[in-house]
């Protein structure tokens, strides 16, 4: 291929076309199929299809042309045929069956020398067909493994977030006022210092029983949450995967029930019954540790 030629690509469509012909076989009659094919080389209008092919504008010319010389080929030879065969006088005047068999080997003859000049062409189309189709394979098995690999590291992502939520680690103190909640973790030093301590827990807590906590402390006026950035950070770090780069704002979506809608924001309380987190992960009382846990200060 000249290097300053650009490749193109190409929808090829291989035609099949029958010839049904009379031949005489141990003294009887019968109809056989001739079938003969080629392609037919068309520049897709929109988005290639499947059996498209890259090809280089010159490629793409001969293929056509070649195409076209054996359809006419072809087609001629089928027409001569049928003129022998099928005029009124020819078909009963004697030696018919005779001309008909000829007639059938000069079909013959002529197909198999329109397909030997096509031969060349038919050969390239499909060697350059089954190497798009390898190609494709391989895409589809990378894009597969690809997809996997996404999937597993997701599960694995979840999986560490879970774990980290079912941790008793998690700590709250209400700030002054009362309608603020900062929450940190209690084996983490704290970046932020809480402005004015109202409440705090007497022992860590799991964070889904946090988010019942912080439940009753809406309840009793609570609007606002700040995250400790030290609690932020540590979500970030222990939760990592390879190859991700997920948020701690899409760690709280998966830890977190529906009733919860910003993290900066109290949950609101839910009806009754089973709460389903935003990943699917469906909680009770019961889910990372005892529903009934005193957390102190009042509560």
């Amino acid at each position: 291929m000249n290097s300053a030629e650009q490749w193109v690509f190409i929808e090829v469509f291989q035609v099949r076309r029958p010839i049904d012909v009379g031949e005489v076989r141990s003294g009887a009659d019968l109809v056989s199929r001739i079938t003969y094919s080629f392609y037919w080389v068309l520049r897709p209008s929109g988005v290639p299809a499947r059996d498209s092919v890259r090809s280089v504008p010159a490629e793409e010319v001969r293929w056509r042309a070649a195409g076209e010389r054996f359809e006419r080929a072809a087609k001629a030879a089928e027409d001569a045929y049928w003129s022998a065969t099928r005029r009124w006088r020819v078909r009963f005047l004697p030696g018919a069956r005779r001309r008909r068999e000829q007639s059938v080997e000069r079909l013959r003859a002529a197909l198999a020398q329109a397909e030997e000049d096509y031969a060349p062409v038919r050969e390239e189309i499909n060697r350059r067909l089954t190497a798009e189709a390898e190609e494709r394979e391989e895409q589809d098995r990378r894009r597969e493994a690809e997809q996997a690999e996404r999937r597993a590291r997701q599960a694995l992502w979840r999986d560490r977030c879970h774990e980290l939520a079912s941790r008793r680690v998690w700590c709250w103190v209400v700030e002054g006022g009362g309608t603020s909640v900062l929450i940190h973790r209690c084996d983490l030093p704290a970046a932020a210092q809480a402005r004015g301590t109202v409440h705090r827990p007497a022992k860590p807590l799991t964070f889904h029983q946090l988010e019942k906590k912080l439940l009753k402390l809406g309840d009793e006026g609570c609007t606002t949450v700040r995250w400790d950035q030290a609690c932020r950070d540590s979500v970030v770090a222990e939760c990592s995967v390879p190859g991700g780069a997920e948020s701690f704002e899409e760690w709280w979506a998966v830890v977190t029930s529906d009733f919860w809608l910003r993290p900066d924001t109290m949950p609101r309380r839910p009806p009754s019954g089973p709460v389903r987190g935003r990943g699917g992960h469906g909680y009770t009382a019961t889910d990372y540790g005892s529903g009934g846990f005193n957390c102190g200060g009042g509560f």
